[in-house]
């Protein structure tokens, strides 16, 4: 019965070593989860961010010809022209930087998720690994204890 002793306790500490590192990983998943998610919304709400910005811009140019056109100015030709064509160019500047940033900020939730589901694998593998070292160790002490009662 003493015998077995060494192989009780390292199968207990095995169950412990792989319960643990089952909730490491899947805590780790999770957080991979969320991130996806995050970068889906990030997305997402730079596309919004960026439709928002271009009806505004529309509008604006819109009333600046409208102004143009009352002052008795012609807004397709001249001055007024290069403006409007000015501002058009800003304006699509901007709903272009609304799309990058959103592009630039879900790339680096896709990053952290990636970085949580490695995280996830190394917690499987270490949690395997710490699993057979208990194992190897009460197979050595039982050897051990074994080659003493022989001397």
């Amino acid at each position: 019965m003493a015998a077995a002793l060494p192989f009780v306790m390292a199968g207990v500490q095995v169950m412990g070593e792989l319960s643990s590192a089952n909730q490491q990983s899947g805590q780790a998943n999770y957080q991979a989860q969320i991130a996806g998610q995050n970068a889906t919304a990030a997305q997402q709400q730079a596309n919004a961010k960026e439709e928002l910005i271009r009806r505004e811009n529309a509008q604006r140019l819109g009333t600046q010809r409208a102004q143009a056109a009352q002052s008795g100015f012609d807004p397709s030709s001249g001055s007024l022209l290069k403006i409007q064509g000015d501002s058009a160019a800003n304006a699509e500047l901007d709903a272009l930087t609304a799309r990058y940033e959103g592009q630039m900020q879900g790339l680096s939730y896709n990053n952290q998720a990636a970085g949580f589901r490695s995280q996830a694998s190394n917690a499987k593998t270490t949690g395997m690994f710490n699993a057979a070292g208990a194992l190897l160790s009460a197979r050595a002490s039982y050897g051990k204890s074994q080659s003493l009662k022989l001397n």
